[in-house]
């Protein structure tokens, strides 16, 4: 049948291949979303934003009113946010939210201070769960962070803001036009409005927010996939709460609270997700052997990234941690961000502003004795199957087995005779004549 249908057969076997990469890229996906701890960080987020939320809608919308062409959209924009907010209860929270902020227009300055603080609480937290799952360990300096925190406040809901005055230009459009056209297309861009705006903002979230660059096309996929899970949870959210009228039995007219809580719970697991999807756009490498992604291979891999470093200097630039990973197709972006942290910790490289590396040490002075004395790296050779990659891989590994081939000849001793050496250097020791004690008073 192959021999009848060659093309059939190669169609088939890309649609498997295709299968294969993609179920491996999602379950590299949720493997990474429990190994980051997102489900504990979520849980941490829910409680925060019940803090926060007062402060933050009271900003967004002081924010919102000060554009007079979003202020007419003001009102829209909050039943739009709470109708999205609790698919089931988002009246009663709307209220709620409302008092509450009404009430904290007449706050002292110590109570203004203080849920200001829950705010940038709530930002910190969305701040440390992102530069988790890029595994970024320098934080930004506070007035860095204070400014992104702001960004992403208002930003935000500017482009909700942005996707409503579109729909409603829609709406006009539709009123005031005699064609017949217009009113279809305006209806399906009604629907997909809200939608688009939802993933403006995800894609700012994740461009913005974790400390190092983010290719926007990878921030814009992964907020795509989370705003399509968003209206997954949504609906089914409000299936639940609907036809399984539980928690409205038990706590009765309180039962909005439960279901606020969860349901923000299950909104920042769908965020996390997002942002684990948008990191492994980059960090997944589906397909190879990841050889130097071994922990024993990390002084190989910290040697070529030092050489990445050189070329890049004869040009007079840094490198990103992006084109690291396109220059290092064998390594994994987790393995390259413990190479650079070694690297940082010899002192090898340094940051730059930008957010890339450059090199701190010379590298015609430089060893790799000193190299492998500053850090514990494992003393491994090259592997076979990377031996003839480039050069680079060719006389490392030249070096790497000379090294070996010589500590393994010093080692190459049964343990025993350190033993008797040491025990025969005890020997004669006790051999040696006493020294007589010296009295106090003698000369």
């Amino acid at each position: 049948m192959s021999e009848r249908f060659p093309d059939r057969e190669r169609l088939l076997n890309a649609v498997r291949d295709s299968g294969a990469e993609v179920t491996g890229f999602l379950r590299h996906v949720v493997r990474r979303f429990f190994q980051d701890g997102c489900l504990d960080s979520a849980g941490t987020l829910a409680y925060t934003t019940l803090l926060s939320i007062v402060p933050l809608f009271a900003v967004v919308f002081s924010v919102m009113t000060a554009f007079p062409v979003f202020e007419a959209f003001s009102g829209r924009m909050q039943d739009w946010l709470f109708d999205n907010l609790v698919p089931a209860s988002g009246e009663v929270v709307q209220d709620y939210i409302q008092q509450f902020a009404n009430r904290a227009a007449g706050l002292t300055a110590v109570g203004l201070i203080g849920i200001t603080a829950a705010a940038i609480l709530m930002m910190g937290a969305i701040d440390k769960a992102m530069n988790r799952i890029w595994r970024v360990a320098k934080r930004r300096s506070p007035i860095q962070s204070f400014m992104v925190y702001w960004t992403v406040i208002t930003v935000g809901p500017f482009l909700v803001a942005s996707s409503l005055v579109l729909s409603s230009y829609l709406v006009a459009l539709a009123e005031f036009t005699d064609l017949a056209d217009v009113g279809a297309v305006q209806q399906r861009l009604l629907a997909i409005a809200p939608f688009v705006g939802v993933v403006l903002a995800f894609t700012f979230l994740y461009a913005a927010v974790p400390n190092r660059r983010v290719p926007v096309l990878h921030a814009l996929a992964g907020a795509v996939f989370a705003a399509l899970l968003f209206e997954v949870a949504k609906r089914g959210f409000a299936a639940f709460v609907t036809n399984v009228p539980t928690y409205e039995a038990v706590y009765g007219a309180l039962a909005a609270l439960p279901i606020f809580l969860i349901w923000i719970y299950l909104c920042w697991v769908v965020v996390l997700l997002g942002a684990e999807f948008t990191q492994a756009i980059a960090g997944y490498r589906q397909g190879r052997a990841e050889s130097l992604s071994d922990p024993r291979l990390a002084l190989v891999l910290a040697v070529r990234l030092i050489g990445d470093f050189w070329r890049a200097q004869q040009d007079g630039r840094g490198l990103s941690r992006q084109e690291l990973l396109d220059l290092e197709p064998d390594a994994t972006e987790a393995a390259i961000a413990e190479a650079l942290q070694a690297l940082e910790t010899t002192r090898a490289i340094r940051r730059t502003e930008e957010g890339g590396w450059v090199l701190a040490r010379d590298p015609s002075t430089y060893t790799l004795l000193d190299l492998y004395r500053d850090y514990p790296f494992v003393l491994a050779d090259v592997p076979a199957r990377l031996r003839d990659r480039d050069a680079w891989n060719r006389a490392l590994s030249r070096t790497l087995r000379e090294a070996v081939g010589r500590i393994e000849d010093i080692l190459d001793r049964p343990v025993r005779e350190l033993f008797e050496l040491e025990r025969g250097r005890d020997a004669r020791a006790e051999t040696l004549p006493e020294r007589p004690e010296r009295k106090v008073g003698e000369g």
